[in-house]
């Protein structure tokens, strides 16, 4: 994950360069020299990353200390041109599934209809309908599970002649070693299906990994890692960012596409507008099998879609160890002071004042569900002045109050319900 940090820090640092010059004045060769070090440096990452899983406390250390001096520098930037601007405007205005409540609201299921609750904790599944013993999934078996990956590495094509010869003993040993679990299964299928088709690439593919599935999946986040491993830079911030949405929720494709681009997170291309590369981010994604189309337009762009849990669980594990994004729920009782970006469920005034005073450098703000009784909810943001993205949904805000004129990164406010 570092070298997609270091990635989005260069990114922002030329756009700042462009979209800020007079406010670097005097500055700017020192910034171009940060932009141009931290380049080079994102040469060596990619495969510091990988030895990061290893055992190397040298590796380990090394990679932490890069994407720190990133972030850093990131802040330091930010901070100058909030002051510059500060300056200027003196002058005048320029404008899970642990909370049980909700199962008993079940209708009773004798009236000749059905709901069918599905949840990989059996003891939640007891508790739907403690009367009802709940039905285990069974695993796929060899064939079943060998069709699911040829259908997923070979669309399109008939699964009995689909593969070649030269991969196919190679093949039914990965698809052994995914021990019948389905995601596993399709999240492998579909990073080989963007890969060329020989036993050198497979082979690789092999060895990667350590490959131990356990019957409870817990394993399987091996697997889902390896895919995400193999994942373009920018890419690897747009799926590390799903993992803030609510489990189980259907993600609207137009508000993720906005968020993305309101971080950076999606490069300028020769004639295609930034809403344009991000929907193809979008479907890179779905195309490997990290997320699930639940609607499609009529053009056929993705509407909205799904992360499976253990997906959104891999999210939420990489992007805490890399500063990323923190995620909190009511049953967290402190909040962290080092992510850039935090989603809160279910919380109050006391954790928005609890981040107000401890985590100056945060950039994205999202809040779902977050009940505030009296005073507006945004007064509590009034020292997190290098945000680019608040979002919270379901505050119950009356106006926009004065303090957002002194956000001057925003990029994206949303406020809805």
């Amino acid at each position: 994950m570092a070298e997609a940090v270091v990635c989005l820090v260069v990114k922002n640092l030329g756009d700042f360069l462009v979209q800020e010059a007079k406010f670097l004045y005097g500055v700017r060769d020192e910034v171009q020299w940060i932009k141009d070090e931290l380049r080079q440096i994102q040469c060596f990452l990619k495969d510091a990353d990988r030895k990061r899983k290893g055992n190397d406390e040298g590796v380990k250390n090394w990679v932490r200390d890069i994407r720190d001096i990133a972030y850093q520098a990131e802040d330091l930037i930010e901070t100058f041109v909030l002051k510059i601007e500060r300056r200027r405007r003196r002058r005048g205005f320029a404008g899970h599934v642990f909370r049980y409540g909700f199962i008993f609201a079940f209708p009773d299921a004798k009236n000749g209809s059905r709901i069918i609750f599905t949840s990989r904790f059996i003891d939640v599944a007891k508790s739907a309908d403690p009367d009802t013993p709940p039905r285990k999934l069974r695993f796929l078996d060899g064939q079943e599970s060998w069709d699911l990956f040829l259908r997923k590495v070979f669309p399109n094509q008939d699964v009995k002649t689909s593969c070649p010869d030269n991969l196919e003993k190679l093949g039914r040993k990965l698809v052994k070693r995914c021990g019948g679990l389905p995601l596993a299964l399709v999240v492998l299928g579909g990073m080989l299906s963007k890969k060329e088709k020989n036993p050198i690439v497979w082979s690789k593919v092999k060895k990667s990994s350590k490959w131990e599935t356990d019957k409870d999946g817990k394993q399987c986040l091996d697997i889902l890692a390896l895919s995400y491993e193999d994942l373009p830079c920018d890419l690897k911030a747009c799926f590390l960012y799903l993992g803030c949405f609510p489990e189980d929720s259907e993600i609207g494709a137009r508000k993720v596409i906005r968020l993305w681009t309101a971080e950076g997170f999606i490069p300028a291309r020769e004639r295609e507008t930034s809403d344009e590369t991000a929907a193809d981010y979008l479907e890179e994604l779905v195309q490997r099998c990290m997320v699930q189309v639940v609607k499609r337009r009529s053009d056929g762009g993705v509407k909205s879609f799904r992360v499976h849990d253990l997906l959104r669980e891999l999210c939420i594990l990489e992007a805490k160890e890399a500063r990323f994004l923190d995620v909190y729920s009511t049953e967290d009782q402190t909040t962290s002071r080092a992510s850039r970006r935090v989603a809160l469920f279910h919380y109050g005034a006391d954790v928005l004042e609890s981040l107000n005073s401890s985590s100056q450098f945060l950039r994205t703000l999202l809040g779902f569900n977050v009940y505030e009784s009296y005073d507006p909810v945004m007064l509590r943001l009034r020292n997190l002045k290098l945000l680019r993205v608040i979002d919270l949904e379901g505050a119950p805000l009356r106006k926009l109050p004065k303090e957002i004129k002194s956000i001057i990164h925003l990029r994206y406010l949303g406020l809805r319900n």
